[in-house]
């Protein structure tokens, strides 16, 4: 078993590059490597394998979610909610109660005119990565 504070630093640190770095052109980074990324540390921290698999496939299952342009705010909460549903799995936290909320004010702030240059849209991709990595990193 690998030093807990290691495996928490992988998850949050991960989590907000590879959720960046997936915006910009490679999606398969956010959507497929990041959720390997989490279930490796959630089996490096000794959770059942079982649990990894849960991690994993709802992180791939969420991050391929629509909350683009096209989709209104009230399905966006929603979806923000699908990205931390995985990590019920491994227990319960606040963050998983906060991140969403955390997510979508992020977001919000990131397309509307008066904030928009300072929660720029890669700072909200970078927060929204970071948030669920610490979510996921408080139930190692």
């Amino acid at each position: 078993m690998i030093n807990k504070e290691i495996l928490q630093m992988i998850c949050i640190g991960s989590g907000g590059v590879l959720f960046m770095v997936g915006g910009f052109r490679w999606k398969w980074l956010r959507r497929f490597l990041l959720p390997v990324l989490f279930s490796a540390c959630v089996l490096m921290a000794g959770h059942e394998g079982r649990q990894a698999l849960i991690i994993a496939g709802g992180y791939m299952l969420a991050f391929c979610l629509p909350y683009g342009d096209k989709t209104n705010n009230i399905v966006r909460f929603l979806i923000f909610c699908c990205f931390i549903i995985p990590s019920i799995e491994l227990g319960f936290t606040l963050w998983q109660i906060i991140s969403p909320i955390i997510i979508f004010i992020t977001m919000l702030l990131s397309r509307w005119k008066t904030t928009q240059n300072i929660i720029f849209h890669k700072a909200w991709e970078f927060i929204t990565g970071t948030t669920i990595g610490i979510t996921i990193a408080s139930l190692l």
